[in-house]
């Protein structure tokens, strides 16, 4: 049948994968001159040789490396079986990485198909790659920054075309596979030579706020992207709660705080803009996620005291299209949200050792939030909060109610505290 002969293909070429002389005696001159280097050299050149090659070719490719870690076993494995197992892994990392020209030459080829099977199999093959060794995780983040970046630069007034927008959703959902994120995060702390322009993250940045020149869809997979380079659960070692985090895993798992800062200045940029409901929804989840440790939660609050048109113009949008906009709704629920937890008060820790979380200890007090939302009592407009809860009912009306109990509460409090203050003076 047809299954068996694949079957046998595979066999076949995967004989040519076996090491028969000791791994210490690789160098790359063997490693060059070998059976095994000339097999992966000739299926890579097939895979994109003719386009009836390229399912075929990669389902080949993926069939022969070595599944990605942890590997299943019916029973533990010995300490000599796992030292052979890294040892194989090792050889296989050593061999492709002779051969990331073909490598760059299959992904260049195939990252910005339309064909959904393909792409699947890609994505998997990609996993694969990253996931042989530290060495060719890094290198194959980097080839696929410069790739996006070289999409970029084909056309920098039209990023919104297929091929570029193609190129950045597979980027965007290949970086939620933690060994490919870790990979990224590297490749844009330290760009070096061969990586991406140290200023990649920083131009897409900028696409978000570049207006009706880039679609709504580039802008969903920039802000994927971010969403998941700032979230400290993508990780390769398990996270089993917010509070057990510590902060080292923290620092290496997201993106450092220059690039932080960047990240939030322009969200808040964002929100002010004329985007889609989804997006702006998109921009403050990602902006809550900020909020839940103390050195980001010290970097929005920074950039949200220093903006000069802050929350406001947001709830004025808000307050004009909700009636007629069942999205906004939306956007005005996770608004709330994100006020709700930039002035809630973080519980207490019992301790302060080193080692423990780095859930935050720093809040918004009434008058800083007021001053983000631009909050005026003797103004002469309601402020658009107040309006928006006279044309709302049930959960919406809830929400914002709940921000105005909030202001209130706060304020109540600040005048207690001075009272305080005025009779200990």
């Amino acid at each position: 049948s047809a299954q068996q002969i694949q079957e046998d293909i595979v066999s076949i070429l995967a004989m040519f994968s076996q090491p028969l002389i000791p791994v210490t005696g690789e160098g790359e001159r063997n490693l060059a001159g070998g059976c095994w280097y000339l097999m992966l050299k000739e299926v890579l050149q097939h895979a994109i040789a003719l386009p009836q090659n390229f399912y075929s070719g990669l389902v080949l490719l993926s069939e022969l490396l070595p599944l990605p870690l942890p590997v299943l076993s019916s029973e533990p494995l010995s300490e000599a079986s796992t030292s052979k197992l890294f040892q194989y892994r090792q050889l296989w990392a050593a061999h492709l990485s002779l051969l990331l020209p073909e490598l760059e030459n299959v992904l260049s080829s195939l990252v910005d198909s339309s064909c959904p099977s393909l792409l699947h199999i890609l994505k998997r093959f990609v996993g694969q790659l990253a996931d042989l060794s530290p060495p060719l995780t890094m290198m194959t983040a980097r080839m696929l920054l410069r790739l996006l970046s070289d999409k970029i630069d084909m056309d920098p007034a039209d990023v919104s075309k297929v091929s570029t927008l193609r190129t950045l959703e597979m980027v965007s959902m290949l970086s939620t596979q933690p060994s490919i994120k870790i990979g990224f995060l590297d490749a844009l702390k330290n760009p070096g030579l061969d990586g991406p322009p140290f200023d990649l993250l920083l131009r897409m940045l900028d696409l978000l706020n570049s207006g009706s020149s880039t679609s709504e869809e580039v802008n969903f997979s920039i802000l994927s992207l971010l969403q998941t380079l700032c979230d400290p659960f993508y990780t390769l070692t398990p996270i089993e709660a917010p509070f057990t985090l510590t902060l080292q895993q923290l620092s290496n798992n997201v993106l450092d705080s220059s690039l932080l800062s960047s990240v939030c200045d322009a969200l808040v940029d964002f929100l002010n803009g004329n985007q889609p409901w989804r997006l702006l929804t998109a921009a403050l989840r990602l902006l809550i996620g900020f909020t839940q440790y103390e050195f980001s939660f010290c970097l929005l609050s920074k950039v949200l005291k220093t903006s000069e048109e802050k929350l406001k113009p947001l709830c004025d949008r808000i307050r004009d299209k909700i009636s007629s906009s069942p999205e906004a709704a939306v956007t005005l629920a996770t608004l709330c949200e994100l006020i709700e937890s930039l002035s809630s008060r973080p519980a207490k820790r019992e301790d302060d050792e080193s080692d423990k979380p780095v859930l935050r200890v720093s809040f918004f007090d009434a008058n800083t939030l007021r001053a983000v939302l631009d909050w005026k009592d003797n103004a002469e407009e309601n402020h658009p909060l107040l309006d928006i809860k006279k044309n709302l009912e049930g959960e919406s009306e809830m929400a914002v109610e709940k921000v105005l109990q909030t202001l209130k509460e706060k304020e109540d409090e600040d005048e207690d505290s001075a009272e305080e203050i005025g009779r200990a003076v």
